[in-house]
């Protein structure tokens, strides 16, 4: 008996153990294919709290929950973390008080009892009270729209949770719009809970760490726009800045922990942030630390001058430092750049010195500070570096090297003696050279890997023919179209000068022409993209490799250099189609900006249509983060999820053409744009049809394939594709099995 007992113990034990450890499991959209339905009902951060605990506490120490109060509760000793409420406004009592807009860290404004923002009755009025922070330690009294009447609050999209644009909150004619809690909660980021509260295993909650999550709130007007006013960046406008920043592949959350609070007085503050600047600048940060300059031995960290307070929020503490942190990060240090532009209410997308350098050295100008920012980074480690070669990293790095052989960077430009060699692209031999020459006339080949071949000739120029009937150009058989075939390339033209070397070199300089060959524009150290052009300059790393650290830059900038022409806000076309090499463009335009290429690429490994390691270049495919559209996808009606039809071959078509085209909308390369327009009057490039509008339209991703009907009628039929957006998608639905693996 007493056996017995102990048996119905243990086995209690080991299920209470389970299901407490199931409410604390991690779940990320990786893991996790299972979301709350459309139907769910919001149940209040409060519910999160027995599970979620740790979380809980910290996110309560952050701003996010008090971006409205209402006014009982606001007015309380104790109610905001790391100090009480000045209030109500002079002249006011808490009765005629409803809500309080802030309060948390800069400032707090106040409602009336009809929803109206106090202002105040004339234009001395004070109605704002701006906060105490260690920059400015006396709190004060200013004015907000002081004297005007009616200022209705419609700051809900961006202070509420489950905000939606229609009625008045409490039925209060100031309140625009309606809301389930104020402040942004839990649910507000993670949707709607009360299925995941009530069966946490069946049902997960979303996680979005894309940095549109965080910017839809983050943000002030067009994204591409830093609105300013009064000599600093507006508040608020964090993805702003970031998206005009060489940091826009970065993740908000890749470096700030979104539940923990960056408050000043926070004891937890340090921990909010992830990950700091040197992480990834570990060699700007030695540099700094080999400075002349005192800046190091002062404790001024990388913050300091690539984040200063060049924003504003409640208040500025100088002419050149206000109350939040800019995150642009870039310093122009041309002592004539202008921080804004002629109007001042637009920032120009990078910092000037006044407020990186000025900030302290008030005494000084920009001359000034323009010759001594040199010395603030004396040392580059990687140029203090020679160049060694690819085949010297093949001794460590064996796997990665074998990998990288087969993809199409080393290729990019080739010596004739090497090119013309069986076996030396790993996919096919070359065909060549073109009609008429002979291999003793060619110096170099310009690819030959993948999708086409051209030839320099002996003085450096690009080999064109005669005239205009010249084929010198040879295109490589695809699986699409698998015959090869020679045609022209500038047929007939004289000293066409090869000037692709910035894209098609290793250590590539404008100066001097390769080879001594007037033909070639500039010098370089080895043909190709090879492991030193990404990754800095390896003699010294061979040397110490664990002393000297080769560059590691994940950001989308490191392979936008080479896949981009032109300006990265337009996408150049040409003939019908989107030019090749222009994937940064393509993405840039796209509601995947913030995606980092590597987060999808594998960067070493090669996409070529015959490599049998193919499917390893793709580290995380469409449906690992739309996986709700997936199994919609795999649920639809029409018959494309039977036939093998992928997510890339809609939204990821072959748009772009970089040798040929298979038919009137199949190029040869696969759009990065990713968005279907599907308004059947929708063009897909401008009237000129020299650049594309942003989004894939109906011919290229429905009439490639269903060639006998039109746009109309796709259209019709496009919202069958992803049916049922509501419907709860199980562990394991019908048809989704493949994705939840």
């Amino acid at each position: 008996m007493k056996s017995l007992k102990l048996i119905f113990i243990l086995c209690l034990a080991v299920i209470t153990i389970a299901v407490f450890t199931s409410c604390e499991r991690k779940v990320t959209n990786e893991t996790t294919k299972i979301v709350s339905p459309g139907d769910a009902k919001y149940v209040g951060s409060e519910t999160c709290q027995p599970c979620h605990a740790d979380n809980y506490a910290d996110f309560m120490q952050s701003g996010h929950p008090y971006k409205l109060n209402d006014a009982v509760d606001a007015q309380q000793p104790g109610y905001y973390p790391f100090g009480d409420l000045e209030g109500p406004p002079p002249g006011m009592s808490w009765d005629q008080v409803r809500m309080v807009i802030g309060g948390f860290r800069w400032k707090a404004r106040f409602i009336n009892q009809e929803g109206y923002i106090i202002t105040g009755d004339d234009a001395s009025a004070t109605t704002q009270w701006n906060l105490p922070t260690n920059d400015h330690p006396e709190s004060e009294w200013v004015g907000y729209h002081a004297g005007q009447k009616n200022v209705e609050y419609k700051c809900g999209p961006c202070h509420m949770t489950a905000y939606s644009p229609e009625g008045n909150q409490l039925g209060l004619p100031g309140l625009i719009g309606t809301w389930e809690f104020n402040g942004v909660q839990c649910e507000e980021c993670h949707g709607p809970g009360e299925f995941h509260a009530e069966k946490p295993e069946s049902f997960a909650m979303k996680i979005d760490r894309t940095n549109q999550q965080c910017g839809k709130c983050h943000i002030r007007g067009d994204k591409s726009e830093i609105p300013a006013s009064g000599g600093f960046i507006k508040h608020h406008e964090q993805w702003n800045e970031i998206f005009r920043s060489k940091h826009l592949a970065l993740q908000c959350v890749d470096c700030h922990d979104p539940h923990k609070g960056l408050h000043e007085k926070n004891p937890n503050r340090a921990a909010a942030i992830r990950s700091k600047c040197e992480s990834c600048h570990f060699d700007e940060a030695g540099a700094y630390e080999e400075s002349a300059l005192p800046h190091e031995g002062l404790n001024i960290d990388c913050i300091a001058c690539h984040m200063p307070k060049a924003a504003k929020s409640a208040r500025s503490v100088a002419e050149y430092v206000g109350d939040v942190r800019s995150h642009l990060f870039g310093i122009n240090t041309d002592p004539d750049a202008e921080m804004f532009n002629a109007e001042g209410n637009l920032a120009n997308g990078y910092l000037t010195l006044e407020y990186t350098c000025l900030q302290c050295h008030s005494t000084k100008d920009k001359e000034w500070a323009a010759a001594a920012a040199s010395a603030i980074h004396p040392v580059s480690h990687a140029g203090a570096s020679e160049y060694v070669g690819s085949s010297t990293c093949a001794t460590c790095h064996e796997t990665i090297y074998s990998d990288f052989v087969k993809s199409g960077h080393p290729y990019k430009l080739n010596k004739a003696a090497d090119a013309q060699q069986p076996g030396y692209y790993p996919f096919g031999d070359l065909e060549g050279p073109p009609d008429g020459y002979t291999w003793d006339q060619v110096s170099y080949v310009i690819g030959g890997f993948r999708w086409k071949a051209r030839f320099i000739d002996l003085n450096g120029y690009i080999i064109t023919g005669e005239d205009a009937e010249a084929t010198t150009q040879w295109n490589l058989p695809t699986n699409d179209d698998p015959e090869p075939e020679w045609v022209g390339y500038h047929a007939g033209e004289k000293n066409v000068e090869y000037n692709c070397g910035p894209c098609h070199m290793t250590a590539y300089n404008p100066v001097g022409n390769q080879d001594g060959l007037p033909g070639m524009v500039g010098t370089w150290e080895f043909g190709g993209i090879q492991c030193e052009e990404c990754h800095g300059a390896g003699e010294q790393h061979t040397q110490d490799p664990r002393g000297v650290q080769m560059v590691v830059e994940r950001s989308n900038h490191a392979c936008g250099k080479c896949h981009i022409r032109g300006d990265v806000g337009d996408i150049p076309a040409s003939g019908g189609f989107v030019k090749h090499h222009e994937q940064w463009n393509e993405l840039f335009s796209s509601k995947h900006a913030s995606i980092g290429c590597v987060d999808c690429h594998d960067p070493h490994k090669g996409l070529h249509e015959k490599n049998p390691d193919r499917a390893a270049a793709i580290k995380s495919k469409c449906e690992s983060c739309h996986f709700k559209e997936a199994g919609n996808f795999a649920k639809s009606d029409l018959p494309m999820y039977g036939e093998g039809v992928t997510c890339l071959d809609c939204h990821m078509p072959k748009a772009a053409k970089s040798a040929r085209s298979v038919a009137t909308y199949v190029g040869d390369v696969r759009s990065h744009m990713f968005g279907i327009n599907t308004d059947p009057d929708a063009p897909m490039f401008s009237a000129d049809g020299k650049s594309a509008l942003g989004y894939l339209t109906l011919d290229f991703t429905c009439l490639k394939c269903h060639t006998d009907e039109d746009k109309s009628w796709a259209a019709e039929n496009a919202h069958n594709v992803h049916p049922d957006e509501n419907s709860p998608i199980g562990p394991n639905p019908d048809g989704f099995t493949s994705y939840s693996q």
